[in-house]
């Protein structure tokens, strides 16, 4: 039991609570009846604190129970056993804060309050929680007791200028010292490297009760490396993380290779740290799918949404000419539980074809045998892979495909009329893949790979122009443009993108930071790089004959 875990010299809860009352508040142990949680309930009274218990599945119930005794104008600041930074005068900035914004319900929100992931309390009104009592019936709301308080009466998050600490007041929303952004930190306790996280924070500490919020957050700062420097904003299009680099020396422009296990832990973590929307993945791109897992099964509190792509049926070692749509279909679902054993997972969030041709193949009962396992909860999204704006458009036709992923980037505008054409039908989960082509967008007039199909010439000429629109745009690099100019497009639900190394994934995070390019910018810019060859585009259709990157770094590896 967690909350027993000895922390400052005493358990977990009992320094919460503690710190809670610093500043001479009551405080209440709501907890439940069930005999797992009498250590704790007879740790509270032996402290001389109030202990409550009630119903273990039925939070709200016991909440409301445990304050009946108080009136319906009084606050109730709501606090949780595994967060030991929250320090009385943080709970007093919360009372003072609802008073002064007439507000019936505020709460910490990481992101928006700027202060670490952990630090996190929530006050109400005693008439709220009342009203929630009676008329919340979704499990979801009774189990996290707040959830209809507000919806009901807004959302309101304590204002950033409320509480900051010291070396946090000198800083810009979004710069580039290397100070992690405050929402980054984890002050919370959901696994081991937590625990072992928070140990070093209180560790020679004096008096860990009286120890100020302030102090601790900076204590954090230098321990939490883990940290990322941004937090990503939460509007479409988001961040995807792709992997194909975790599991394959991808990329034309690739110097370093495949990650180690540690450069991936790092690149996975800060990902989930900085609030990507998801995992892209393959079952084609190597071992990706197994590291992934690597890293998810040894921290439980690295969690994010995960999409695969079933192996191209065509390329499969068992495929055969002349199979069967039945072995097809076979072939195809033996993928998809191929990625769940590989990932260490019962579910995922989205299962991908990754051609467009296999979607077609399996039309009628096989793809009506992958609606079947999606209903028994295999994967919530069944999409595709497409990699022709032909494609694309047939993709969106298919009432079962719920996701299109697709190639996008400022040189390349064969999709541009798809993106449109799919607000048509907006519940369609929309993924624009190859925002630097390959890495081709970012590399310089001497890097530059030999590439039938696209001359010396235009190759160059493309270069210039990509460092003449870094100038037009005032972008701060051509990363940074690319990822401006995809971010105008809002009917996108989320660029996937991967990186070969932390530092990359930083500046990745960064430029979304950045405010997107305006819709003129975007016009100017197709109109900029005018139409490209598809051979240049196309990256299937690439016949490198010699890549100056890759030559550095198979010399470097010799």
């Amino acid at each position: 039991m967690k909350a027993l875990l000895p922390i400052g010299g005493m358990p977990l809860a009992l320094l919460v609570a503690k710190r809670a009352m610093n500043r001479d508040r009551p405080l209440l142990l709501t907890t439940s009846d069930e005999p797992s949680d009498d250590a704790l309930s007879a740790l509270f009274k032996g402290e001389g604190i109030e202990v409550f218990r009630g119903d273990l599945d039925d939070p709200l119930a016991r909440f409301e129970a445990a304050a009946r005794p108080l009136r319906d104008d009084d606050w109730i600041i709501r606090i949780t056993g595994d967060n030991p930074l929250p320090d009385g005068e943080l709970l007093e900035r919360l009372v003072r804060e609802s008073e002064a914004r007439t507000l019936d319900y505020l709460r910490i929100d990481a992101e928006r309050s700027r202060l670490p992931y952990g630090v996190s309390a929530e006050i109400f009104r005693v008439e709220r929680l009342r009203e929630a009592a009676h008329f919340a019936v979704d499990p979801h709301d009774r189990e996290h007791i707040t959830p209809w308080i507000r919806r009901a009466v807004g959302d309101a998050t304590l204002h950033p200028t409320t509480h900051l600490a010291p070396a946090e007041k000198e800083r810009n929303a979004v710069d580039r010292s290397p100070l992690p952004h405050p929402g980054a930190l984890r002050a919370t306790i959901d696994s081991a490297r937590d625990y072992e996280r928070m140990l070093r924070v209180f560790q020679g500490i004096d008096d860990p009760v009286a120890a100020s919020l302030d102090e601790l957050i900076e204590r954090l700062r230098e321990i939490d490396l883990a940290a990322p420097r941004v937090l990503l904003p939460r509007d479409r299009p988001r961040l995807m993380l792709g992997t194909a680099q975790l599991g394959l020396d991808y990329g034309i422009a690739n110097q370093t290779g495949r990650p180690n296990r540690s450069e991936c832990r790092a690149i996975l973590e800060t990902a989930f740290r900085a609030g990507a929307s998801g995992i892209d993945t393959a079952r084609v791109y190597g071992d990706a799918e197994t590291r992934i897992a690597e890293v998810f099964s040894s921290d439980p509190a690295l969690e994010l949404p995960i999409a695969t792509k079933i192996a191209p049926l065509n390329e499969q070692p068992s495929a055969r000419r002349g199979d069967t749509d039945e072995a097809l279909a076979l072939r195809a679902e033996l993928s998809l539980f191929h990625s769940l054993h590989a990932l260490q997972k019962p579910r995922i969030e989205s299962l991908l074809f990754h051609r467009f041709h296999d979607l077609e193949r399996l039309d009628g009962a096989g793809l009506e045998r992958f609606r079947a396992l999606q209903r028994d909860g295999y994967f919530r999204h069944l999409g595709v892979s497409v990699q022709s704006p032909e494609e694309a458009f047939a993709a969106l036709r298919y009432e079962a495909i719920g996701e299109i992923q697709f190639p996008m980037n400022l040189l390349d505008a064969r999709f541009d009329s798809f993106v449109r054409e799919a607000s048509t039908r907006p519940q369609v989960k929309l993924v624009a893949r190859s925002v630097f082509l390959q890495g081709l967008v970012l590399m310089r007039e001497g890097a530059l790979p030999r590439m039938a199909g696209a001359s010396e010439e235009v190759l160059r000429a493309v270069s210039q122009k990509l460092d003449e629109a870094v100038e037009m745009t005032r972008s701060k690099s051509r990363l940074n443009l690319a990822i401006r100019f995809m971010r105008a497009f809002s009917r996108i639900d989320a660029l996937v993108i991967g990186a070969e190394t932390r530092a990359q994934l930083e500046e990745i995070l960064l430029a979304f930071c950045e405010p997107p390019l305006s819709l003129s910018e975007v016009k100017a810019l197709r109109s900029h790089f005018g139409r490209l060859p598809e051979s240049l585009l196309d990256p299937s259709k690439w016949k490198i004959s010699e890549n100056p990157a890759a030559a550095t770094r198979q010399r470097s590896e010799r």
